[in-house]
């Protein structure tokens, strides 16, 4: 049975569709949530203070331009960090006129209580005025503004899908889209080199319960990859961006590694390092080539694997049937005396 429109059905069907309002069209809607996910160090809220710069001023972004809008950036971390982090991507400290910065760590200590028992009531109440309304509100991140439930418990499909219809919900009763960043694990997990949104921390109704999502992945220590999806359109995906400042570059481009002079490795990263050839090779055949040779566990080999691509050593194509794997090409490899 087709669900009511006004109940947010999980799963989009026409009807729905035909009601969603963008504010980025094919990604981002009034009314819905959309999801950001990344391990550590990935830069999820890098990503998302640029863009929310961007679109409060109306400039391009790479999913597209806007009139200016307003926009509520709530975060986990107090004013200082944001503003150095804010620094540290080439942008103003001074928020655009219409944008405004909820830091949860800046609440009254004896208002925390009251916080944390109802988020979403607590930054409506504070935030939200007559004359100032919120066209995107940013949740960084999504476990921060569930409530204590939320602490208990991130991975239940029954707490997963309450809490977040309540933020539908309270997106509908003010009328804004909802942009969430969440958690996937750390580079070392073991999904890491299989399909991208297996890696969202939390049960299916994550996923299920958004317009969009992207996640953000380390391609090497210079660049990010982000894979984009979408209940209502086909996005460009993956796509390539600096880390420094979030500027898009091509694939070819967020290939090009450091130096190997210029990397501290480890003897056991410079000894897989030397296993894995310049031309594309197989990931399994060098996997149990490496793992008998240097006898390592499949987990100590991926670890390395994983330390080499953040360090820009090594490439990985999972999108050919197999996963490929290489090193870039130097001019040599560094001494072993010398790395640490």
């Amino acid at each position: 049975m087709k669900a009511p429109k006004k109940q947010h059905a999980m799963v989009f069907d026409q009807e729905c569709l035909d009601d969603l309002i963008p504010v980025i069209p094919k990604f981002l809607y009034r009314d819905e949530l959309t999801i950001i996910a990344g391990g550590p160090y990935a830069g999820k809220s890098r990503f998302s203070l640029k863009m929310a710069v961007d679109l409060a001023k109306g400039n391009p972004t790479c999913l597209g331009q806007a009139q200016p809008l307003n926009i509520l950036y709530c975060s986990e971390r107090n004013w200082k960090f944001n503003s150095a982090q804010l620094k540290s991507i080439g942008l103003s400290d001074k928020l655009p006129d219409n944008m405004k910065m909820f830091c949860v760590p800046n609440i009254p200590q004896k208002e925390m209580t009251v916080f944390e028992l109802n988020p979403l009531k607590y930054i409506a109440e504070r935030v939200f005025t007559d004359d100032w309304k919120p066209d995107i509100v940013i949740l960084d991140t999504l476990p921060y503004f569930q409530g204590l439930a939320a602490q208990k418990d991130i991975s239940a499909y029954g707490a997963n899908r309450r809490d977040l219809l309540k933020i539908k919900l309270w997106a509908t009763e003010h009328g804004f889209a909802a942009w969430a960043l969440t958690h996937s694990p750390k580079q070392n997990d073991k999904n890491r080199y299989e399909d991208p949104f297996d890696k969202v921390i939390g049960s299916t109704a994550i996923l299920a319960a958004t317009v969009g999502a992207a996640i953000i992945e380390r391609a090497n220590d210079k660049f990010v990859r982000v894979h984009f999806r979408s209940h209502v359109a086909d996005l460009e995906t993956p796509r390539y961006f600096s880390y420094a400042d979030y500027t898009e570059v091509t694939e070819d481009e967020s290939k090009k590694a450091v130096p190997l002079t210029t990397q501290k490795l480890s003897i056991r990263e410079y000894e897989v390092l030397k296993e894995i050839p310049l031309d594309w090779t197989d990931y399994k055949r060098i996997k149990q080539t490496v793992t008998v040779t240097l006898t390592l566990s499949e987990n100590h080999l991926r670890n390395i694997i994983n330390a080499l691509l953040r360090k820009g050593q090594i490439a990985l194509d999972t999108t050919a049937e197999g996963k490929l794997i290489r090193r870039f090409e130097t001019e040599e490899l560094p001494n072993p005396v010398s790395v640490n």
